[in-house]
């Protein structure tokens, strides 16, 4: 995970585990933690509620109340004219049980994860000859990506909210790289490059990526 990077430049990488878990409050009111609003990684401000998320069985939900641990993969592969970009990240996070109950909290799960050196390369295989020189950008661009996993109840019924990115810096023809973004969720993606299974639900991401995300609960006592 970075943490920015120095005067020079330089990324920063913290190499003591990867992904967190962020608490935030709780909308208040009865039964259990209901819809919440948060800034995206985008920076955006988002509601999450119903037409944002996907339904869940009370079964699943009660699985996730175990707490347990959620792996997640992520990949991109991007090409256009001599330009190329190739990233992947894969990390873990455990949670602690009973994330969502009356008077607690509702629990963000929140991972990203950075490339270590810049990902913009001159890649001719797909281009032909003969190949443009590559100029390097002036900045160094890195790839990254990220996730956010919510869930809640309202009325009655029990949601998860997935929100993913993950970003490749290609060239748009003038050797200077620009970031592509592609997506995984209801929010943001279009679905178009396949799907995966979490919490009973299947999630859609974006062509040319490929993702993955998996909950294995803790024994139950």
């Amino acid at each position: 995970m970075t943490l920015g990077r120095t005067s020079s430049g330089a990324i920063k990488i913290k190499t003591d585990g990867g992904l967190r878990a962020v608490s935030c409050a709780c909308c208040g009111g009865g039964g259990l933690c209901g819809p919440i609003s948060f800034n995206d990684e985008y920076g955006y401000y988002v509601p999450v509620n119903s037409e944002t998320s996907y339904e869940i069985s009370k079964a699943e939900f009660d699985n996730f109340q175990l707490g347990g641990t959620i792996s997640w993969s992520s990949s991109v592969n991007i090409a256009v004219g001599p330009f190329a970009c190739s990233f992947s990240y894969s990390d873990s996070i455990s949670i602690p049980p009973n994330t969502c109950t009356d008077g607690v909290g509702t629990y963000i799960f929140r991972g990203e994860g950075y490339s270590e050196s810049p990902t913009c390369i001159n890649d001719c295989s797909n281009y032909g000859s003969p190949c443009p020189p590559y100029i390097p950008p002036p900045t160094p661009v890195y790839s990254g990506t990220g996730i956010s996993l919510i869930v809640f109840s309202e009325e009655g019924k029990y949601y998860l909210y997935v929100s993913g990115y993950i970003m490749c810096p290609i060239g748009d023809g003038t050797t200077v790289c620009f970031q592509v973004y592609r997506n995984a969720g209801k929010k943001y993606s279009s679905g178009d490059g396949g799907s995966f299974s979490l919490l009973g639900v299947s999630i859609g991401y974006d062509t040319d990526s490929t993702w993955s995300m998996s909950f294995s609960p803790n024994p139950s006592t």
